[in-house]
């Protein structure tokens, strides 16, 4: 079972952050490694089936529910919600720093 997470706001995330949700509440995300960048999230919705939508800017981007018969013709709730990354909670994926640029052989006098 997930471990319950507190409605303490998240890392990085400022009263303007609100409303929100973490990647941990989506389940499932994607995420650029060397920026720390959340590319993707499972939706929460139950009525999108768990179908993995864009995060454009922090943001759960526009997206087509599966079952708009059952919204009634409306968009998903969680469109515009921001995605928040805690890299505190996970250091392993957390952006890494670039590597020290290679140095070329010199050749010995």
């Amino acid at each position: 079972m997930p471990e319950l997470l507190s409605t303490a706001m998240p890392f990085g995330c400022g009263p303007t952050c609100q409303p929100w949700i973490t990647v941990e509440q989506c389940g499932l995300f994607t995420f650029d490694q060397q920026t720390g960048e959340v590319l993707s999230v499972k939706c929460p919705s139950m009525n999108c089936f768990g179908q993995m939508v864009k995060v454009v800017r922090g943001r759960m981007a526009d997206h087509d529910s599966p079952m708009d018969i059952a919204l009634g013709g409306q968009k998903c709730p969680w469109i515009g919600i921001r995605v928040v990354f805690d890299p505190t909670r996970y250091p392993d994926l957390a952006a890494q720093p670039a590597p020290p640029p290679k140095r070329q052989p010199q050749a010995g006098r």
